[in-house]
């Protein structure tokens, strides 16, 4: 199977999210945690599923929440960048490429 390996950053945006979700009502946050988990184990069926955003940063965007995963797929490896609110600044995740 493919390794999914998160950005610090990534996985504290992670974080974040379920417990401002939480905070807004009951288990929300697990909801929330269940959908990335589930387009995750999407992207390591089909790695290449994410719309193409550079030369190697692809998108996907969940369903029910206004977030997407932006994450790169190298050398059998799944590098999660940024779980990204889609009205956040945009490409503010392109420093962590670095």
């Amino acid at each position: 199977m493919i390794q999914v390996i998160f950005h610090p950053n990534a996985k504290n945006e992670l974080e974040n999210s379920i417990i401002f979700y939480n905070n807004q009502v009951k288990r929300l946050g697990s909801v929330f945690l269940e959908e990335v988990e589930y387009f995750i184990g999407l992207i390591q069926n089909f790695p290449k599923s994410g719309k193409l955003l550079t030369n190697n940063v692809r998108k996907l965007l969940l369903k029910r929440f206004p977030y997407m995963i932006l994450y790169i797929f190298k050398n059998n490896q799944v590098y999660i960048v940024a779980v990204a609110h889609q009205m956040q600044k945009p490409n503010y995740w392109k420093k962590r490429l670095k």
